[in-house]
């Protein structure tokens, strides 16, 4: 995505609303996976949901711009990071976070 902004205008570096994150530092950030969860299936309820939390955007007036349909196209994977309990060296990288709830 940091390399794709700049093609549509857009400068990594100055993101956001207040224009004070910067992707492309982020991006040099390693952050060990434990989860990589692919959305695709449900990625309009996913929409619709964060539509409903101001912090997710909610209540603003919902357009896609370019990049989000580029990311949609390219990706439907979110990623997380564990905190507790501590991962493991070489443990496995869930990708379903109920695979073994009962």
């Amino acid at each position: 995505m940091v390399k794709l902004m700049p093609l549509f205008g857009k400068d990594p570096r100055k993101f956001g609303k207040n224009q004070d994150i910067d992707l492309a530092a982020i991006a040099k950030q390693h952050f060990p996976v434990n989860a990589r969860i692919n959305y695709r299936v449900v990625a309009d309820v996913r929409e619709a949901a964060a539509a409903c939390h101001a912090s997710q955007g909610g209540g603003q007036q919902q357009r896609k711009g370019i990049m989000s349909v580029v990311l949609g196209i390219f990706s439907a994977k979110e990623e997380y990071m564990r905190a507790i309990p501590a991962p493991r060296p070489r443990e496995r990288v869930e990708s379903d976070f109920f695979r073994d709830v009962v």
